[in-house]
């Protein structure tokens, strides 16, 4: 039962990133988004991506336009990950927003989606081909030699 609920949490992870990722790169947005604020994080050179204080990450408090109005909402930056433009005392932040969904964004440049569906992939392959292999050992590990094959003469 573990091993299914280990199994259904690996595609729903595939499938999740496989779906954002599709949205951001067929029915995304540019835009130059105004930073509001941003908590703290990628300390260090802009780009390393190993900061030896903060985070991984960085997250931003962005404002920016929407064929309605404005739209308010908040954009996450991998450290490693440097948008165009980015760096210059500017205050804004090129983004890509969901044209379905003004709070589905990301930083340009960003394809930590596209990067984790290749990961999980392989991983949800070698998984499920391993249980495969455990499940087919099992059934076959149970029989020996001398035991009724359930055919008669």
């Amino acid at each position: 039962m573990i091993l299914a609920a280990v199994a259904a949490l690996l595609l729903f992870q595939l499938g999740s990133h496989a779906y954002r990722a599709y949205r951001l790169d067929h029915h995304g947005v540019r835009v130059d988004a105004k930073i509001l604020s941003s908590d703290v994080g990628c300390f260090g050179a802009i780009g390393s991506g190993s900061t030896p204080i903060g985070g991984k990450t960085i997250t931003y408090r962005v404002r920016f336009p929407i064929p309605t109005g404005e739209h308010t909402t908040k954009v996450t930056r991998p450290c490693r990950v440097i948008p165009p433009d980015f760096g210059y005392g500017r205050g804004a932040i090129w983004i890509q927003y969901d044209a379905g969904n003004p709070d589905r964004t990301r930083v340009l440049g960003d394809n930590t989606d596209r990067e984790a569906v290749k990961i999980l992939a392989v991983v949800t392959l070698i998984y499920l081909v391993g249980l495969a292999i455990a499940i087919l050992a099992q059934r076959v590990g149970g029989r020996t030699r001398d035991a009724p094959t359930g055919r008669h003469a």
